[in-house]
């Protein structure tokens, strides 16, 4: 797709935005090397290898209604977007409220609704 469109428009200077779909590793690497620039959607679980800059307590707050804050890790050529909405907070906390009550039912309650 990438060299679809520079064939067809030229290697401007744009900005390749990709989803946590695209973004496999392949994809991004084909990015890097080309010089090319891009914003990449990822999981928190997926950044474990950057996650000394992650930890980093450089970040600044740009947006504060979005909870979205930014940092730098120069040796690495990234900057770090964090994104955090109250929508997903919510989202993830019933998630782990639901998975927490079906710890707590006892073996036969489970045995139970599995079958």
């Amino acid at each position: 797709m990438v060299e679809h469109i520079e064939g067809l428009y030229g290697r401007a200077s744009r900005i390749w935005v990709m989803d946590r779909g695209m973004a496999g590793e392949d994809n991004v690497e084909f990015l890097r090397e080309g010089g090319r620039r891009y914003i990449v959607g990822r999981q928190r679980t997926h950044c474990a290898s950057s996650n000394g800059e992650l930890l980093s307590e450089d970040w600044r707050l740009v947006h504060c209604r979005a909870g979205s804050a930014i940092t730098a890790a120069p040796a690495a050529r990234k900057v770090f977007i964090l994104c955090r909405s109250a929508e997903r907070r919510a989202k993830e906390q019933a998630m782990h409220e639901r998975f927490e009550k079906r710890i707590e039912r006892r073996p036969s309650e489970r045995l139970q609704t599995s079958a």
